[in-house]
């Protein structure tokens, strides 16, 4: 992405947006500093100003920065932290129209080479009841009414990643990722503070880090959906149970149809977000092979991205596999429906659900936008 890309408004809209007494640069963000010939990193908490105005001869820095949200009172001091490391505007018009789905790349004048993505996913926050020991959703709720097995919070988190351009000259510069929104003590900070010996293939091959950031977020939402379908085997069971009980009068019928709605909006939801996080790696694994193929590399430098490459496979694997547990949990939870539509209560709380949503109901509304739930990535 050349100058011509660049929107200056973009960045004028943020500060606008910013709370006007902050922007003092007091915010404290955590650094790790990885120097040559030094097998661990150094890491510590400074803030915002005195990593802008210090020089360091780190050759890899992986800074972990609160979430950029322009209404939170920090985020003047994270338009200083933009402005440094030459965010592109593209980076931050994402964060408005709340994205579940975006990866970019750009060279810049001051020959250098960015690249980013942006991570959206449902949360399910679940525990099990000890009276008939099933799975039930306990999230958060934000206003009325509140209905069983519902969860407004989400997991949001982006992430900056800046090198010198060429993989070749980036062994002679800096290379710098930037976290936002990946919680303290989560294992992704524990993962990239603590990189191998190493750990100077990431100055040969900088999309490493993105690696081991998707391959943390595949195990988050793993997990996820192996929650989510705890979830549905609980009522799966109560249906069927149900449904065989045909001369039990006062069991016929007793469906939660409010959880069944919610459970049904959640597996729509991660699908969503398992085919965005499909998307991104499909475009970062193209980019990185243009970079392979644009780069005149020597062997060892090109053994390292072809392991990147690799790696990426690996992770889009993984990834699949959750795409498609939750394609068919969906396919079940059909059969679920259909299994309960005999009931006559069904069609009327349908019609009272569609008259209390209005329709489709949407991440980020104005009611559950500042719900988001920052889970380890």
């Amino acid at each position: 992405m050349g100058s011509i890309f660049e929107d200056p408004a973009r960045y004028e809209f943020f500060e606008r947006t910013c709370n006007p007494q902050s922007g003092d640069g007091s915010t404290s963000i955590e650094v790790w500093e990885y120097h040559r010939n030094i097998a661990h990193a150094r890491g510590k908490f400074m803030p915002v100003r005195e990593l802008v105005e210090r020089s360091s001869s780190a050759s890899l820095r992986i800074i972990f920065a609160p979430l950029d949200r322009a209404t939170r009172p920090y985020a003047a001091d994270l338009l200083m932290l933009f402005r440094h490391f030459r965010v592109p505007s593209a980076f931050i018009d994402d964060n408005p129209r709340s994205v579940t789905l975006s990866f970019g790349a750009s060279e810049d004048g001051a020959g250098g080479d960015c690249a980013w993505f942006h991570y959206l996913c449902k949360n399910i926050t679940t525990h099990r009841s000890p009276a008939n020991n099933q799975v039930y959703i306990s999230g958060v709720l934000s206003g009325e009414p509140q209905f069983t097995q519902g969860d407004d919070s989400w997991i949001l988190c982006k992430y900056f990643l800046r090198w010198d351009s060429g993989p070749e000259s980036a062994s002679a510069g800096q290379v710098t990722l930037i976290c936002f929104g990946v919680p303290p003590l989560s294992n992704l900070r524990l993962r990239l503070s603590r990189l191998p010996s190493t750990w100077e293939e990431v100055l040969i091959d900088p999309y490493a880090l993105f690696v081991i950031a998707l391959d943390e977020l595949s195990v988050q939402q793993d997990a996820l959906v192996w929650g989510l379908n705890d979830i549905f085997r609980g009522m799966e069971v109560n249906a069927l149970q149900s449904a065989s009980m045909t001369n039990d009068r006062a069991m016929k019928g007793r469906h939660d149809f409010a959880g069944l709605h919610n459970v049904h909006k959640l597996i729509i939801y991660m699908s969503e977000c398992s085919s965005a996080v499909m998307h991104t790696l499909t475009h970062l694994r193209e980019r990185h092979r243009e970079a392979m193929a644009g780069a005149q590399l020597q062997e060892s430098s090109r053994k390292t991205m072809a392991r990147t490459q690799g790696m990426l496979a690996l992770v889009e694997t993984r990834f699949e596999t959750a795409r498609l547990r939750v394609a068919s949990l969906d396919r079940r939870m059909e059969n679920l429906i259909g299994l309960v539509s005999g009931d006559p209560v069904l069609a009327y709380f349908i019609s009272a659900v569609e008259v209390i949503y209005h329709g489709p109901y949407t991440p980020f509304t104005t009611l559950d936008r500042e719900i988001v739930l920052l889970m380890p990535c």
